[in-house]
Formats: C-alpha cells, structure tokens, sequence
C-alpha cells in the first residue's frame, strides 16, 4: 500500500529537472572567445605578433631584448589569414629581431632598418597582404 505514493515520488522527482540537470545544461553554453588583450588597443586592420625575445651572449656579455610588433593587413580577411600563418610569419621575423640586438642595445638607426627589412621579408612571402608593421614595444 506504501509502494504506490514512494513510486510515485520517485516517479515524480525524477522527472521535475532539479539542480544537477540545470548545472549540466548550463555547462555546455559556449564558452567566451579568449581575446589577446592588446589586440583590442589595435586599430581594426592590425593584429600582434610577438613577443620575440632574444638572449644570447655576445663577445662575452649577455645580451637580452624583447620586440613586439603589429602587422597591417591589407583586409579583414587577409588579417585573419595571416593570423593562420602565424608561425611562418614568426619564421621570417625573428632573425631580424636577433640581428636587431646583435651589437646589443639597439639605435633608432637600427630600429629603422629592422622595420625596413622586416616588412620588405613579410611582403616577399605575403605579396600585397602586408601593409605595414609597426614596433608595439621594445625592452632590453
């Protein structure tokens, strides 16, 4: 006789969706796109690249630097293109970043020819995609 009223709270309790099934359904919302936090202060046609960080000794003195830049893509979607690229644009910049502190700290001079160079490496590779690279920050 007692079986049929526990069924049916069983019954009943199984049913009704309680705080468990809400946590679950809550859990699979997509999560927040993780945003690079300077890539918000870039005008629209721009996105970062770097930190490139160089540490080597040179004639028997420790050299470190540190360079950041911005790229200006040519559109949106060549922006986003390049953004797949990231490696290979990694690849072409960083041995002008050690070349840019090789006599260790760098001059305007230098800073001048390492975004000549650069850009000149970037538009061999990118063709008309790239339109400008800007040095963000420098430490060392």
């Amino acid at each position: 006789m007692w079986r049929a009223p526990t069924l049916f709270a069983l019954a009943l309790a199984l049913a009704v969706p309680g705080p468990v099934a809400m946590a679950q359904e809550k859990k699979k919302e997509k999560p927040p796109e993780v945003r690079d936090p300077y890539e918000a202060k870039l005008p629209p046609g721009f996105f970062s690249a770097g930190p490139y960080v160089v540490r080597a000794l040179l004639n028997g003195k420790m050299v470190e630097g540190r360079v950041s830049v911005a790229i200006e893509a040519s559109s949106m979607g060549v922006k986003d293109l390049l953004k797949t690229n990231r490696q290979t644009i990694d690849g072409i910049l960083y041995p002008y970043v050690v070349k840019l502190f090789s006599e260790g700290r760098p001059t305007p001079t230098k800073f001048e020819e390492f975004k000549v160079e650069a850009l000149q490496a970037l538009q061999l590779r990118f063709q008309t995609q790239v339109k400008n690279l800007v040095i963000r920050d420098v430490m060392g």
